[in-house]
């Protein structure tokens, strides 16, 4: 294999990929040329990266927050929301 080439999996592959099936073919990429080097510090990319989860955790507590006492309502709404949709999916024409 050149190197720089991609190992190409058809969708078939991707979904039902084998662990030996896999591994034999990760062993086909070809090894870098050269190191990569890094633009930030790996310090940096850290600190960002937990950042982004504190603030990804936080919006996620202002939700609970907001929405939390409406769960139990619509918990037991999906029942109907789910009827509905299934009989709203049977009426529509097949598309190709």
């Amino acid at each position: 294999m050149q190197a720089g080439a991609l190992v190409a999996f058809s969708r078939s592959d991707q979904t039902s990929i084998s662990r030996p099936k896999l591994e034999s073919q990760l062993v086909t990429i070809p090894e870098p040329v050269s190191p990569i080097e890094l633009k930030r510090p790996a310090d940096d990319l850290i600190a960002e990266i937990l950042e982004i989860t504190r603030s990804q955790a936080m919006k996620r507590s202002q939700f609970d927050q907001s929405f939390g006492p409406f769960e139990p309502i619509l918990a037991d709404s999906m029942p109907f929301f789910a009827e509905v949709l299934g009989r709203m999916k049977r009426q529509l024409p097949a598309n190709g």
